[in-house]
């Protein structure tokens, strides 16, 4: 199961709250959602979405039996590899999930990419533009997640529709995205 707080927007700051990150506050209600869907599907299991203001892993709540990471490094370049992309100026740094690792199993995590979303790179404006996909990047992003342990590894595919399909074609993107998962062995057997 998936839920996602509002895009991007902060959680909440009563005088109850203020004293938690967003991460936490997301991993508490998280951990209360898995328990309910618990008593109705006894194999429930929750994303713990770090992306935006939760992508700092939580530091004084704990992930409850069957609440997983899913990592979605918005920010992040796409013209360079993800492991070399370091530094003050790197955002949704690798170091992020590194992090969030220390909280969440590597087994059970995944990350959730950009590498096909042709919305993020039109910057969620029509018309689309040419999708700049790097098979060298998605092959070594595909390499470094699976060096430290993830095996779950998706992408957005977003505005690969008719529109784009008739100016631009059929991405060959789709398929190279396909062969660096299998090469790396991710997402095998799941």
């Amino acid at each position: 199961y998936f839920f996602w707080g509002d895009d991007g927007l902060p959680w909440c700051r009563c005088a109850s709250c203020r004293g938690l990150s967003d991460s936490d506050q997301a991993l508490l209600l998280e951990n209360r959602i898995v328990r309910e869907l618990r008593k109705l599907d006894p194999g429930a299991e929750l994303a713990h979405l770090a992306y935006a203001n939760t992508l700092t892993p939580p530091a004084t709540v704990k992930p409850a039996p069957g609440v997983f990471l899913e990592f979605a490094p918005i920010h992040r370049r796409y013209d360079v590899p993800y492991s070399r992309q370091t530094g003050a100026e790197a955002k949704d740094a690798l170091s992020a999930l590194s992090a969030n690792l220390a909280v969440f199993p590597p087994a059970t995590a995944q990350v959730l990419e950009y590498w096909l979303d042709v919305s993020r790179f039109s910057q969620w404006k029509r018309p689309a533009v040419e999708l700049p996909y790097n098979p060298r990047v998605c092959q070594d992003d595909a390499e470094t997640y699976a060096g430290v342990g993830v095996r779950h590894v998706t992408t957005f595919a977003v505005w690969i529709d008719a529109d784009y399909l008739k100016q631009f074609g059929e991405p060959v993107a789709i398929k190279s995205y396909g062969e660096a998962l299998s090469r790396t062995n991710t997402n095998r057997g799941h």
